[in-house]
């Protein structure tokens, strides 16, 4: 797929086929994480693939847990989480990026989902850093024994796209809403 088309056609997918993702395409859009800029070149991502149920399950409970009224009264759940094939956690070392650590990280996330979309897989990217939900980044922590030094940034559940799953029609912005040329 071409790079324009691949970032126009990504979309942020919730429901999933239930299909396994087979270990090699994991690796090829994985692999994608080390070509992502860093903050002078320091490479301090680490990544975490989960497929365990238990696994899954808990972090959907945890996320259930946090999600506001207002989207809860809209029927919003984090349920998808455990119904994902796999979870991808997007890590940083703040050892080796202490101030661009979310930036790294963001990056490296987003580079996983294009390529995602590149093998016709569905995610969704969930920000790991909250500063006001901080349990969750915890709890996670803890469940999946991170160092101290490693902080988490983004979880990426994945899979196969359920094609029933409705999707929003997008509202975009036209490019001359967005862009400024020499000053606002």
């Amino acid at each position: 797929m071409e790079t324009i088309e691949n970032i126009k056609t990504r979309r942020s997918r919730r429901k999933y086929l239930k299909k396994n993702i087979d270990n090699e395409i994991l690796k090829k859009i994985i692999d994608v994480v080390k070509y992502s800029p860093s903050s002078v070149n320091c490479q301090p991502w680490e990544i975490i693939v989960v497929k365990n149920q238990e696994i899954k399950s808990k972090i959907a409970e945890l996320k259930n847990k946090f999600t506001p009224e207002h989207l809860r009264k809209k029927g919003f759940t984090s349920d998808f989480i455990a119904e994902a094939p796999v979870l991808i956690f997007v890590c940083v070392d703040i050892k080796k990026s202490p101030f661009r650590f979310i930036e790294d990280g963001a990056i490296a996330a987003a580079n996983i989902l294009l390529a995602a979309n590149d093998f016709n897989l569905g995610s969704v990217y969930i920000c790991g850093f909250s500063t006001e939900q901080e349990e969750i980044e915890k709890t996670i922590k803890q469940t999946l024994r991170l160092p101290k030094n490693i902080r988490l940034v983004a979880m990426l559940p994945m899979g196969y796209a359920d094609p029933n799953e409705h999707l929003e029609k997008r509202d975009l912005k036209e490019i001359n809403e967005i862009v400024h040329y020499e000053n606002w």
